[in-house]
Parts: C-alpha cells; sequence; structure tokens
C-alpha cells in the first residue's frame, strides 16, 4: 500500500515509511510515526511487524486501519534530482534494504529521480527513463521504491573490498553512523550519473542546421563494428561522415590530401600527440597515422552525423560535453550462440573473443549508452539505425556538466 511498518521499544507498530506516489502517500490520511492499532478490526499490539505483514498479504478487498496520529515529521524538501545509474541493483538479494518488496529494480543505463532523501542509508526513486535508448519523453509516473544511498552504496563496496583482503572486519553496515564516508563528486559518479533532460538542437519547429551527436560503436575486435559502420555511411553517405585521419606517409598516386587522409610530416603528428590533439593514433611500416579531435569537430560542424569505432581507451577523450557522444557497446553473442550461427574459426578464436568483451564491458559498461548483441547483422543494423533515429528525433539524458 505504499508504506513500511517497524516496531517500537514500546512494543507498537508505527509507519516507518511512506513510499512517495503510494496509496498511502496519495490519501494523505498516513504519516510516518503513527501507530497501527488495527487492521481490518484486528488488533496489531503484541504482533511483530512480519506476522501484520503476512496478516495483510492474506487480505483483499478494502483496508481499514485504525490509527494514532504519532509525532509529527517535518520532511526536508528534496530538490530534484535526476540519475542514471553505473550499477544493477535487484532488491530481492539485498539482505540489508528494511522492506525487499519496497525495493525498486533498476540496470546500467536506467535514469532514477530520487523522490526523498529522508533516510541516510535508503532513498526513494521512481525510474523515469530505461536503459539503451529510452526517450527522456517517455516518463512513466508510479509509485516510488526504495534504493540504496549512495553512501550506503560506497560503504557497502568498501567493506566488500576489506573483507577480499582478509582485513580486520569493519564495523557493521546495518549501522545508521556513516559518517567515515565522503560524499564527494568522485565517489558518487562511481554508482551514477546526474542527468538532465537534453533537446537537440534539430528539435521539433527548429529551423536552424542540425547539430548531431556522433555515434561511437565500441566493441572486441572481430565484433564485427565496421561492417555496422559501413552500413550505417552507406545508407546515406550525404548524412553520415566518418573523419578524415592523418598520416606522415607520402601521397600515393591517385589519393587526395584532405579526402582520403591529411597528410602531414612526422614532426607535425609528434607534436599534435604530444599535445592530446589525436583521438588515437599508432605507427605502421615506419608512418604514423591518427584520427585528430579536429577531424571529428568538421564532420560534426558539416552537420553530418559522425560515426566512429575507435579503441575503448579513446572513450575518455571522446566522453566530453564539446562531443556529447553516443556510445554503442557491439556485444558478442555468447560461445553456445557462435557455436549455432556457424562463425568461422577455432573454439579458442570464438572463446576469446567473448572473453574479450567481457573484459571490455568490465572495464568501460559505465560508459556505454546502449547495448547491441551481434548475432544477426541485419538485425544488429536495424538496432543501430533505430539508435540514429532517436538520437535525431527526441528527447534524451545526458550528464549535468555537459549542460553548463
Amino acid at each position: 500500500q505504499g508504506a513500511t511498518i517497524a516496531g517500537d521499544e514500546k512494543g507498537n507498530i508505527v509507519v516507518a515509511r511512506i513510499l512517495k506516489g503510494g496509496a498511502a502517500d496519495r490519501s494523505g490520511l498516513i504519516h510516518v510515526n503513527d501507530i497501527l492499532v488495527e487492521v481490518n478490526d484486528v488488533a496489531a499490539q503484541g504482533k511483530k511487524p512480519e506476522e501484520l505483514i503476512q496478516l495483510l498479504a492474506g487480505l483483499s478487498g478494502p483496508l481499514t486501519f485504525k490509527l494514532i496520529p504519532g509525532e509529527a515529521v517535518v520532511e526536508p524538501r528534496t530538490e530534484e534530482l535526476y540519475l542514471r545509474s553505473r550499477y544493477k541493483y535487484h532488491p530481492k538479494s539485498d539482505p540489508l534494504i528494511p522492506c525487499q518488496e519496497a525495493g525498486l529494480d533498476f540496470n546500467p543505463g536506467d535514469v532514477l529521480r530520487v523522490v526523498s532523501k529522508d533516510d541516510a542509508s535508503w532513498w526513494q526513486a521512481i525510474k523515469v527513463g530505461s536503459s539503451n535508448y529510452s526517450s527522456a519523453q517517455h516518463s512513466s509516473v508510479e509509485r516510488a521504491g526504495l534504493i540504496p544511498s549512495i553512501k550506503l552504496q560506497t560503504r557497502r563496496e568498501r567493506l566488500k573490498k576489506q573483507s577480499e583482503r582478509k582485513t580486520t572486519p569493519s564495523p557493521s553496515i546495518k549501522g545508521s553512523n556513516l559518517s567515515l564516508l565522503s560524499n564527494d563528486r568522485k565517489t558518487a559518479c562511481k554508482y551514477f550519473i546526474l542527468v538532465l533532460i537534453w533537446c537537440l538542437e534539430n528539435g521539433v519547429g527548429n529551423t536552424h542546421s542540425p547539430t548531431y551527436r556522433p555515434i561511437v560503436l565500441v566493441g572486441p575486435q572481430g565484433v564485427g563494428r565496421n561492417e555496422l559502420k559501413d552500413r550505417l555511411i552507406d545508407s546515406n553517405p550525404a548524412h553520415y561522415g566518418v573523419p578524415v585521419p592523418h598520416t606522415s606517409r607520402s601521397k600515393q598516386i591517385g589519393e587526395m590530401d584532405g579526402k582520403d587522409y591529411h597528410f602531414v610530416t612526422r614532426e607535425y603528428m609528434e607534436s599534435g600527440i604530444r599535445d592530446n590533439l589525436f583521438l588515437e593514433y599508432g605507427e605502421y611500416k615506419g608512418n604514423l597515422y591518427g584520427t585528430s579531435l579536429s577531424a571529428v569537430h568538421t564532420v560534426i560542424q558539416n552537420h553530418q552525423v559522425c560515426v566512429l569505432t575507435p579503441y575503448p581507451q579513446a572513450l575518455s577523450v571522446l566522453r566530453c560535453k564539446e562531443m556529447k557522444p553516443y556510445i554503442v557497446f557491439i556485444q558478442p553473442p555468447t560461445l553456445d550462440q557462435l557455436d549455432t550461427m556457424g562463425i568461422p574459426g577455432d573454439q579458442d578464436e570464438l572463446s576469446n573473443l567473448v572473453n574479450r568483451g567481457e573484459r571490455m564491458e568490465a572495464a568501460y559498461g559505465r560508459l556505454f549508452d546502449a547495448r547491441i548483441v551481434n548475432d544477426n547483422v541485419d538485425a544488429a543494423f536495424a538496432q543501430l539505425k533505430e539508435i540514429s533515429f532517436f538520437l535525431e528525433n527526441d528527447l534524451q539524458w545526458l550528464p549535468s556538466e555537459w549542460m553548463d
């Protein structure tokens, strides 16, 4: 019904928490600290909270509560806060949550609106945007659920690491004394990203030339991201573009400077590399090759969708408010799926592909905006086109620091 109960030191059953948006909250008749006397004429006095919960679970039809008003609680105003999750949470598997049924399931990429931070350990939130490319426009309105606060999750992680190192046991996590924890931005960003709704410049009614977010395809080598990139560009070469790379080698017959490559001196490239002007670079047969940030900006300024397939190490440079990239992880199928698909390669090669994908997910998964499992290239390309359409036509969630 949108509330949790607890026992007090006098043996009373009291309302411990009102969940925002639930029936109790909407009624305006039940408040925190109210003493529960009867439920449908059944006395609550002397019962344990667990017994009363079982009683409620067995009742059907209208519920009648007899309450004694408790000491009024003045709730501090919670500023509107939208967070994008960087981890998976299932309340049914969390032994610390006060009430598993009141918990909120969420996955990496889900956007949560925090509606109450009254409890230092357990916040209340509503899921307003799901992972992958769900629109910020299609927010749902429903009862709030409990989620671990940033402080609690930090403490939990710290205790887990201490346990793994077999150090001296730390104080119980169940206590409310969390003063040892820092709530700095770096710690918070490990679990959530503060986000805001962003409307693209090419939104409805806009007459200016649009600016598109780059689409960045990452994944282990051999997963098919370059084929997906080529398909996307071939579907509309005037709309999708790739940055022209730089090289220190000499121009060959038939090549055009600024179209095939930017032909520059080795000294020029080495200077740019030192000044962090290249997204990524490498050397082949004594010549340097690389993709510059300015080349990426050129595609964006030409009002094209820039499509990139960099190594994941480049994401730290790309992921900034100037670029506002949309990062899609091209994920390998499972080993069983690869066997069924008849993908060429021996078992070790296929297993290595899957393992590299898992390692990449573990290392960089918090940066991914969407995931496409490439178990069928036609289906994967259809998903990529759907993402592109979404990016050009809908509201999106972006990190708040990109909106400064």
